[in-house]
């Protein structure tokens, strides 16, 4: 039954990474306090930029590269059964396997030494030692289903709750890394999808399907601020979410599904149109759903997934 179970999980993890979380029909309209005007056409493109290629050697193909995030030196990442680690300073790396899983990974994120988790479908936020593999422990109980993001700030962990089909909340919660530090509750938001959770400075971003918003973490129960919409994909409506969000400085990067580019919006001033830093010519029209994904700035640099590549693109910020 369990071989059964990691099959199906498998299949739905692959075709996640091929378009993103389906609508709702049922799904309102979120009720933001600032409205943007429609996003303009033909976005402005800057001059080139400087990139890399680090190549990464799966032991299989079967293992396709789900959630990851980046603690010195190490990349981490999760496949359906196991949890790696690689070397940034070497390409192409071979990834070290961490340990192996019972319920598939769909968030990760690495503090110390310590690499927290959400499975699939547990209601467990769940806390793995990285040099003794063997200590796990379920750090917090938490509501949610499938959709779950996880995120990280100093000494803080950031985490929402997956959308429940039937009330169709999320439940925003920050904890300190400390052991057996409680939970506390942030906020709670109907109507939405919570994905891709960063914080700068005073507020959490995230993204929901096609919207960029924020929250105040300094407010009480804070209600989410709209930056920014993305128009649709012609042809891929309803799978065209926004696949990759990170920060640096003044400015936001992201990545749409069934989109080639790569994005930049000004922060200062999101009114104005997003700039297009890349493009992948190798996307959409050949089978791939996006060209990058799983955006991570460390250190002045934006690293990225290429969607159903095994490599990532660095590039120089």
């Amino acid at each position: 039954m369990k071989k059964v179970i990691k099959s199906v999980l498998g299949t739905l993890i692959c075709i996640t990474m091929l378009c993103t979380s389906c609508s709702s029909d049922e799904k309102l309209p979120i009720q933001p306090e600032t409205i943007v005007p429609e996003t303009p056409e033909t976005p402005e493109t800057p001059e080139t930029t400087e990139t890399q290629i680090i190549n990464i050697q799966m032991g299989s193909s079967n293992e396709i590269i789900g959630d990851m995030d980046i603690q010195g030196k190490f990349l981490y990442f999760a496949t359906v059964e196991n949890i790696y680690k690689l070397d940034l300073t070497v390409s192409p790396s071979i990834p070290e396997l961490i340990t192996k899983v019972e319920d598939p990974p769909i968030a990760v994120t690495a503090i110390n030494n310590t690499l927290f988790y959400i499975p699939f479908w547990m209601y467990e936020l769940r806390s793995i030692n990285i040099s003794k593999p063997n200590d796990k422990h379920v750090t917090n109980n938490i509501q949610g289903v499938i959709e779950s993001s996880i995120t990280k700030n100093k000494d803080e962990l950031f985490y929402v709750s997956g959308r429940s089909t039937m009330d169709h909340k999320a439940s925003f919660y920050r904890r300190k890394i400390k052991k057996d530090s409680p939970s506390t509750l942030i906020t709670t938001i109907e109507y939405v999808i919570p994905k891709n959770l960063v914080v700068e400075g005073d507020y959490l971003y995230f993204t929901n399907e096609r919207e960029i918003l924020k929250i105040n973490l300094t407010e009480p129960s804070p209600k989410p601020t709209l930056l920014y919409t993305m128009s649709e994909v012609s042809g891929f409506s309803g799978i065209d979410h926004i696949d990759g969000l990170a920060i640096h400085k003044e400015h936001l990067y992201f990545s749409q599904g069934w989109n080639k580019n790569l994005y930049r919006l000004n922060l200062k001033n999101s009114s104005l149109a997003p700039e297009i830093i890349l493009s992948d010519e190798n996307c959409c029209d050949d089978g791939y759903a996006n060209g990058y994904e799983e955006l991570i700035v460390r250190e002045n640099k934006l690293y990225m997934r290429q969607t159903n590549r095994y490599s990532l693109l660095v590039l120089d910020l």
